[in-house]
């Protein structure tokens, strides 16, 4: 049920909600990232998996969309990658 979504707004499943941020921001799903956004879940909360963090994924998936909803939505720009990149240096 939709309203019983207190797992995902408490972190205590990140290996289970993480995929489904990742996998939004990179293919372009803004509807399931703001339903996510409105029921409490961190989708700005660092990565375990590919990229730190939902902005980097939406960056790697050019979805323009979505990373301008990201940053209007409180995104860290300065959250590195592994190769020490920020969001920003990844767009070039």
């Amino acid at each position: 049920m939709l309203t019983d979504l207190a797992w995902m707004r408490s972190g205590q499943d990140p290996d289970y909600i993480d995929p489904i941020i990742m996998h939004a921001a990179t293919y372009g799903h803004l509807l399931l990232l703001e339903f996510l956004s409105s029921v409490g879940v961190n989708i700005h909360q660092a990565s375990s998996r590919g990229f730190p963090t939902a902005l980097h994924a939406a960056i790697q998936g050019e979805q323009l969309q979505v990373i301008r909803w990201l940053i209007q939505h409180g995104a860290d720009c300065n959250t590195r990658y592994i190769d020490g990149k920020t969001p920003l240096l990844r767009c070039y």
